[in-house]
């Protein structure tokens, strides 16, 4: 069973840098699509990595700040909440299923609880971003096509905005008319947001109030990206709909039955769970999602 446990932490730390270098693959296309529309100059100064040169320790630092900001607002409630339910439901979960160690199975599904909420926090957190940025971005356009300084745009938008990215801007708007450093009031704004999109958007304001430039165009140009991204993702999941379906069943299947056969036929589960006869049969029954899941991704990749 440990080596179970140790499987399932391998495929998601491949999971993990598969997810890494598709957002460095959409990276490059951001970059390219701009420099297609002929804004080197901007697009040259935008990407400039070394414009946010940082040390070891900033690094760090800034990577728990984003960690933790997935789960804002109300940190510590949703912290408290998920130790909670995930220590109760660890216990329950190992005493029916696993029956490892107390101490072992802490550390060994505890860390995976941990990676799974978070994950599913911070896609939440995106979808919410991902729907309300292009609004923000085009009543910014307009705040500033109008002839009003990037404060009072970002002002206006705070207050046309009822939601998170609107919260975030009226914030970013009182902490420059206050007179903060707003290279310091930008980054910590892109902490809370830590998305290739907001990336560039912040690194164009960065760079309009420090030497000028055509920031109508740029952001015009990042909104059309988004715009075109989500069109690309609705379609790509009404294609895929069918797979991504087959996938839960499949997941879920395996997991309902021995939940079922734990009650139903204690005797069969604990051979099939517990004793080296029956365990060849909880092996295939692994491989064989794993195999599923495999095939089910590579139809959803070429899709892709």
């Amino acid at each position: 069973m440990m080596l179970l446990l140790l499987f399932i932490w391998f495929t998601l730390l491949l999971y993990i840098a598969y997810q890494d270098r598709k957002s460095k693959r959409k990276l490059d296309s951001l970059i390219n699509s701009i420099q297609d529309e002929k804004l080197e100059e901007n697009s040259r100064t935008i990407i400039d990595s070394e414009y946010f040169n940082e040390n070891f320790y900033s690094k760090v630092k800034k990577r728990i700040k984003i960690s933790l900001s997935v789960f804002e607002p109300n940190l510590v409630r949703n912290i408290s909440l998920f130790l909670v339910i995930s220590l109760t439901l660890l216990y329950f979960v190992n005493e029916l299923f696993f029956r490892l160690n107390l101490i072992l199975s802490i550390v060994l599904i505890f860390p995976l609880e941990c990676l799974l909420f978070y994950k599913y926090m911070g896609g939440r957190k995106k979808k919410i971003f991902v729907e309300n940025f292009p609004d923000a971005l085009n009543i910014l356009s307009g705040a500033i096509s109008s002839g009003q300084s990037i404060v009072h745009a970002f002002e206006y938008v705070g207050s046309q905005l009822n939601n998170d990215v609107g919260k975030e801007f009226k914030i970013i708007s009182e902490r420059l008319l206050i007179g903060e450093n707003p290279d310091d009031v930008l980054e910590r704004s892109g902490i809370q947001y830590p998305y290739l999109e907001y990336f560039f958007f912040i690194s164009a304001i960065r760079i309009n109030i420090s030497r000028g430039g055509q920031l109508k165009d740029i952001i015009n140009k990042i909104n059309r990206l988004m715009f075109e991204s989500r069109s690309l993702e609705k379609k790509k999941n009404s294609l895929t709909a069918e797979s991504r379906m087959s996938a839960k069943i499949l997941g879920v299947l395996p997991i309902g039955f021995l939940f079922v056969l734990k009650f139903i036929s204690p005797e069969d589960f604990d051979f099939v769970m517990f004793q080296e006869e029956g365990r060849p049969i909880f092996y295939y029954l692994i491989c064989s999602e794993f195999i599923g899941f495999f095939i089910i991704w590579r139809i959803i990749k070429g899709v892709e």
